[in-house]
């Protein structure tokens, strides 16, 4: 993929993670990923509208996945698609959740996803 794709990819995304909305600002050591949507391992193709920028911890988190189980329910559910889903849909915005850590900090602002 060529440095006018990558650009390309990135201004669309607004130089923020796609998933969780991580600014590239933010994350100072360490440069977001391009990463496909539909991984090429399942028939994902390189076109434009299969990229998706990603922080480090969305894209190793996501993988090659496609879905996830849902811990509340147990069902197969099918992981947020950029280009599919609406953000405000998918994700609500908690004060006592850190996804990034996994711990409760009240004074931080982060998402933590819901079912579709």
């Amino acid at each position: 993929m060529g440095p006018k794709i990558k650009a390309q990819v990135r201004e669309r995304a607004g130089n923020a993670c796609e998933y969780c909305q991580l600014r590239q600002q933010d994350s100072p050591l360490a440069a977001l990923h391009i990463e496909h949507i539909i991984p090429r391992v399942h028939g994902g193709s390189d076109d434009i509208d299969n990229l998706a920028l990603a922080c480090v911890d969305c894209n190793l988190h996501k993988g090659t996945n496609l879905t996830g189980i849902d811990p509340e329910t147990g069902t197969v559910t099918e992981l947020f698609h950029p280009r599919n889903h609406n953000w405000n849909a998918h994700f609500e915005m908690s004060r006592n959740y850190h996804h990034r850590e996994d711990r409760y900090r009240p004074d931080d602002d982060s998402c933590i996803e819901h079912e579709l």
